[in-house]
């Protein structure tokens, strides 16, 4: 089944980190980490609560310093400087980044417009909030808010999905749609990486990265 993905190809793309080390005050919470991805290539980062799953996509988006190794996207070397990146990667962590005295509607549409009508739709149904797109985002569950987050971030058209648990605390169905978004987005040659307590998180195309608290 063909998900709502933009059907241009992404070709040409990749993301390498080399080296990253991450403390928090005297205590190191990861060292050495190295990977790398092509286009069409995922990353599953897992690992058990404190292990610096969160820590490490943060520093990926250059949303924390780099203490130590570098982040190279399509061949560029990030090390200070990630705007190169930032402009072609969308991010979703624990904070959604809603407005919680808009409705659904608008806080979606504040950031994709009416054009993208069809594809909003499609999520919507899928995730079971059409009957909730006029409700101020307050009067929302946790579970529902975070699957407006959910949507905004599918909507993207950027070749970089960086995204932290997205399928935690969700039912099956909507598991199985943001999987299946997921992998189209992958098939299309664009890249994931995803923290998620399940190495597996029924995805495919993806490398494993399992991290452990460092003694």
């Amino acid at each position: 089944m063909a998900y709502f993905l933009n059907n241009s190809p992404m070709t040409g793309i990749a993301l390498k980190a080399q080296g990253l080390y991450a403390s928090r005050g005297s205590r190191q919470i990861y060292r050495r980490k190295t990977f790398q991805l092509a286009a069409g290539e995922g990353l599953v980062v897992s690992g058990p609560n404190g292990c610096g799953k969160s820590t490490l996509l943060r520093q990926l988006c250059g949303l924390l310093p780099l203490e130590r190794g570098a982040v190279h996207w399509c061949g560029e070397k990030m090390r200070r400087d990630f705007s190169s990146l930032q402009s072609q990667l969308v991010y979703l962590g624990h904070a959604l980044g809603l407005q919680s005295h808009l409705t659904v509607m608008e806080n979606l549409v504040q950031c994709y417009g009416l054009g993208e009508h069809v594809r909003l739709a499609q999520a919507l149904d899928a995730l079971q909030l059409t009957s909730l797109v006029q409700r101020p985002l307050a009067q929302l569950s946790a579970g529902q808010a975070r699957k407006t987050a959910l949507i905004r971030f599918l909507l993207s058209d950027a070749p970089l999905w960086i995204v932290d648990e997205p399928l935690t605390y969700l039912d099956k169905s909507s598991r199985s749609f943001i999987q299946n978004v997921f992998q189209d987005h992958l098939a299309k040659g664009g890249i994931l990486v995803m923290a998620s307590h399940d190495e597996h998180a029924g995805l495919n195309r993806c490398q494993r990265l399992r991290m452990k608290h460092v003694s």
